[in-house]
């Protein structure tokens, strides 16, 4: 059994939105025991029947992204039946945070796709405590790691700065093209865009 872990695959989750749930629809056709654990929040509607939503508690700061729910599912699935891969994409969240915790404790291969999240810019956003929540919690859960999964060089580089040995795979993520593309408007201007 493989689990794959993502905080949210809405649309304001950005890439990892459409990256995982494309790269576990592949996967699933070779590993039907796949599951994707995800946070319900947003406009998340996928329907494969891989994928598990978990509600967030909302006494808990809704920014890291706290389930119960999840916590108790993930415990379940680690300690009956025995996944030998975890894939966790992102940083920051609760989901996130998880794996690591486990993997102290647990005999999965730990494979870790930052998407991102150790740019110096990451660093830079979003709330005050982040550099004490990486000193003390996030940094911790990434010390177990087998594998991290970065997408370009410099998503490499960041995981070097930021002190981590363990071995780096490269693998930019797929793109899915249309099996045809037709312009029969050669007077009309494309704009092609990419994002990070």
């Amino acid at each position: 059994m493989k689990i794959h872990i993502v905080p949210g695959i809405g649309s304001e989750a950005s890439g990892p939105s459409y990256c995982v749930p494309r790269l576990c629809d592949s996967l699933i056709t070779y590993d039907k025991s796949l599951e994707l654990l995800v946070l319900k929040m947003g406009d998340a509607n996928n329907k494969n029947e891989y994928i598990k939503y978990f509600k967030i508690n909302r006494f808990f700061y809704k920014k890291i992204g706290y389930s119960f729910g999840l916590l108790i599912y993930f415990t379940q699935k680690v300690f009956k039946e025995k996944p030998t891969i975890v894939h966790s994409h992102g940083l920051w969240m609760f989901p996130n945070i998880l794996p690591g915790l486990f993997a102290y404790c647990s005999d999965f291969e730990l494979i870790v796709s930052p998407h991102g999240c150790m740019t110096e810019y990451a660093f830079s956003i979003g709330s005050r405590f982040k550099y004490i929540y990486w000193k003390i919690i996030q940094k911790n859960a990434l010390k177990k790691v087998k594998l991290f999964h970065a997408t370009s060089y410099d998503e490499y580089k960041d995981i070097r700065r930021l002190g981590f040995k363990q071995p780096v795979a490269i693998i930019p993520w797929g793109i899915d093209f249309p099996e045809t593309i037709t312009n029969t408007d050669t007077n009309k201007k494309h704009i092609l865009y990419l994002g990070r």
